[in-house]
């Protein structure tokens, strides 16, 4: 059975596996069920209908050779999709909705497809019909010969030993008037018990908003551009949502471990590449995120994009404690339309700066979201599942929580009592409230469009790994800035008047916004386990 796709642009899914590999996407219309086998359970490594077939036909027995894993297909071997054969004839296939690219009668097909399982996979179902014989190989070696499949659809049927790299090939033979073969290649993942989980991504995710005493040892450091009156540094805290996640998930026994590598102000170059953002403050330089997961995790939540998109100097241009450099951030003319417009580009088709080992897949030194996604989820154990997150609306919608000035709709979002003149108040306009919530709104479009591409992508590698969108707004409704119960930090100053920078935790969920982001995390959990995402400020645990 081939599952259909849907829900994504079209347009960017196919830039995105262009971009990302030349595997194909399965395609909508299988020709026949595969036994009584839940379909839950079966994943398609090479699907009816695929694209990616290196093909050649060839006089009947010529070719020799070509099933090995050795052979280079000459210049004339052709690349095409599936199904091979004639539109014509008794064959209920022989059609121009299944038939993809033509192959002549009295001749031989040969047809080769590399594909790849997870580690733990041991063998693979191969289905399919054949009119009329046809000798299916993988990795060199024989596994069926079919004498007249007279396109059946079960003509072909056979499990097969695989490894995770292998090569699919078939010699279909016709001796009469019309022609048709296609096949495809399904299996079980193995079971997957409980395993590691894994937290990545910037201050969304590091735990960042939280109060200091709960910011973990090594990840606080005096920020010596204030003289150490302010800290600085990944803010991992142990009230962070991801901890209500591992909870969660633990009590469900889904999940045994939890690594918390996280870190504010983090950008998608600091999963993939050594990250020495706070070394200056005395820490020790920060390994490739990704290093954290392994073989053996089989959950991973990512929070990034918001620092690639430059979301915190918009914001920054949008509050300020002087009010005319504050208001219309949104116009064309203000640094932070400016930056949101060319952030939008990056995350929706440009891609991140991310110079990265060859070993990742990417465009040079850019990866697209999807490519961030499909690394990450690579890396994990078969059958795992990666929780991609969304940035919430930090604004609230209603006019009634902002000041009347004149003509003009206001909030105070913050103050600093070591300002010039003792206090200056840091207020957003109603309108740029609005169209920074829109910005929001249109970052959780781009991640949720690229991750239906890695998606995509992964179902054609065969790969059981499945990545979920867990958008978070909804869990803040009337919960935003500017709004009676606020849980987002405004804009922080620490208490000593000589330090005039702006504290991390500024522009950032506090507790009960970690917990509304534990929520929204736990929600999209295939298993839909009972949420811990309570915060115990006594024992600093979630329950």
């Amino acid at each position: 059975m081939v599952r259909t796709h849907g829900g994504w642009d079209r347009r960017l899914v196919r830039k995105v596996l262009l971009s990302l590999s030349s595997a194909a996407v399965v395609a909508a219309g299988a020709i026949a069920a595969i036994g009584n086998a839940d379909a839950a359970e079966i994943v398609t490594a090479v699907g009816y209908g695929s694209d990616g077939w290196s093909y050649q036909q060839v006089t009947h027995g010529g070719g020799a050779g070509f099933e090995q894993s050795g052979y280079a297909p000459a210049a004339f071997w052709a690349t095409g999709r599936a199904a091979f054969g004639t539109t014509g004839g008794t064959c209920s296939w022989n059609n121009g909705d299944r038939v993809h690219t033509g192959w002549g009668a009295d001749s031989d097909m040969l047809l080769r497809r590399s594909f790849r399982v997870p580690a733990g996979v041991r063998s693979v179902r191969i289905t399919g019909a054949v009119d009329n014989n046809a000798d299916v190989y993988v990795n060199g070696a024989l596994v069926q010969h079919v004498e007249n499949g007279n396109c059946a659809a079960d003509g072909i049927a056979v499990d097969a030993p695989v490894g995770s790299d292998n090569l699919l090939a078939v010699r279909a033979a016709d001796t009469g008037a019309e022609t048709f073969v296609d096949l495809q290649v399904t299996y079980t993942p193995s079971p997957v018990g409980p395993g590691r989980y894994v937290a990545l991504g910037d201050s969304f995710a590091s735990g960042e908003g939280a109060s200091e005493q709960y910011f973990t040892a090594g990840t606080s450091l005096p920020d010596p551009s204030t003289g150490g009156r302010t800290t600085t540094g990944c803010h991992r805290s142990v009230s962070s949502w991801g901890q209500g996640v591992f909870a969660t998930a633990k009590a469900a026994g889904l999940v045994d471990r939890m690594d918390l590598v996280a870190c504010s102000g983090a950008k998608a170059i600091d999963l993939f590449n050594g990250n020495t953002t706070y070394v200056g403050s005395g820490a020790s330089p920060e390994a490739p995120q990704i290093q954290a997961v392994t073989p053996q995790t089989t959950l991973v939540s990512l929070s990034i994009g918001g620092n690639d998109a430059g979301f915190s100097d918009i914001l920054k241009d949008c509050t300020s404690g002087i009010k005319a450099g504050a208001y219309d951030c949104r116009k064309k003319n203000r640094k932070a339309a400016a930056l949101a417009e060319a952030g939008l580009k990056r995350l929706r088709s440009e891609g991140l700066d991310v110079p990265r080992p060859s070993t990742y897949i990417g465009n040079g030194n850019k990866m697209l979201l999807s490519q961030v996604y499909a690394n990450v989820a690579l890396a994990m154990a078969p059958g795992g599942t990666l929780v991609v997150t969304g940035y919430p609306r930090m604004f609230a919608e209603s006019r009634w929580g902002y000041d009347r000035s004149g003509l003009t709709f206001s909030c105070k979002v913050g103050t600093n009592s070591g300002g010039a003149g003792g206090v200056l108040n840091y207020r957003v306009k109603y309108e740029d409230a609005q169209w920074l919530n829109g910005l929001a709104d249109d970052i959780n479009r781009a991640i949720g469009s690229h991750v239906d591409a890695a998606n995509t992508y992964l179902r054609g590698r065969g790969l059981a790994v499945k990545v979920v969108f867990a958008p978070s707004s909804g869990q803040f409704t009337n919960h935003r800035l500017c709004s009676g119960s606020k849980w987002f930090n405004g804009v922080q100053f620490p208490g000593d008047p000589r330090a005039m920078k702006q504290l991390q935790t500024s522009m950032h969920p506090n507790l009960a916004g970690q917990q509304a982001y534990c929520r929204a995390a736990v929600a999209a959990l295939p298993s839909r386990p009972a949420a811990r995402c309570t915060f115990d400020t006594k024992t600093r645990q979630y329950r």
